[in-house]
């Protein structure tokens, strides 16, 4: 408990330097809190889009979070972490949007849809069906505590249970069950929404 509230101390003391200006702060922050963004990034990423070079959105959200640092009122140690995950969370959706206006199809967009187009694509609602699935996975994501959200994004991105474990400082077993345990809880939120 001691060394939690002086990490949140010394982090508070961070923020704060970098949000001055303190460039050694900045980096200490990038580089402390750099896997973060970078799985929130990729879990968005793969979620609903997929295609987008995530490191580089994941510098776009470094960026952001620094210039907006300057506006951030710390409030401890969780909302800050939350902060982060959103920032980089809005930079991977903003990609994906600018993806998928990239590379719009004007035939779909009038209507002009011909027998060798796929069923899906005809359909504006099972687009939107996507769309609110993906939506109700992030929210579901977001209700896990730190190291369960944590866990499944590593996981999704293709890390071991042994590396994950090291991340969280479990068992690989502990970290297994862990995430299996919210991956059950997360599609039983699902099934229950779809009802």
């Amino acid at each position: 408990m001691e060394r939690e509230s002086l990490d949140t101390h010394m982090l508070e003391e961070t923020v704060t330097s970098a949000a001055n200006g303190d460039r050694a702060a900045r980096d200490l922050l990038l580089s402390r809190y750099w896997h973060i963004i970078e799985i929130a990034t990729r879990a968005r990423l793969k979620l609903v889009h997929g295609r987008e070079d995530a490191s580089d959105i994941a510098q776009d959200a470094a960026i952001r979070a620094l210039l907006a640092l300057r506006g951030y009122k710390w409030q401890g140690r969780k909302p800050f972490l939350v902060w982060l995950r959103t920032i980089a969370d809005s930079a991977a959706a903003d990609a994906g949007r600018r993806h998928t206006a990239g590379r719009r199809d004007a035939r779909r967009e009038l209507g002009v849809l011909d027998d060798e187009t796929p069923a899906i694509a005809r359909s504006a609602e099972s687009l939107a069906d996507v769309s609110r699935h993906a939506d109700a996975v992030r929210e579901q994501l977001e209700r896990l505590d730190d190291d369960e959200r944590t866990g499944i994004e590593m996981n999704v991105l293709g890390y071991s249970y042994a590396e994950i474990a090291d991340h969280l400082g479990l068992t690989a077993e502990a970290a297994r069950k862990r995430i299996e345990r919210a991956q059950v809880r997360i599609a039983y939120a699902l099934k229950s929404r779809d009802r």
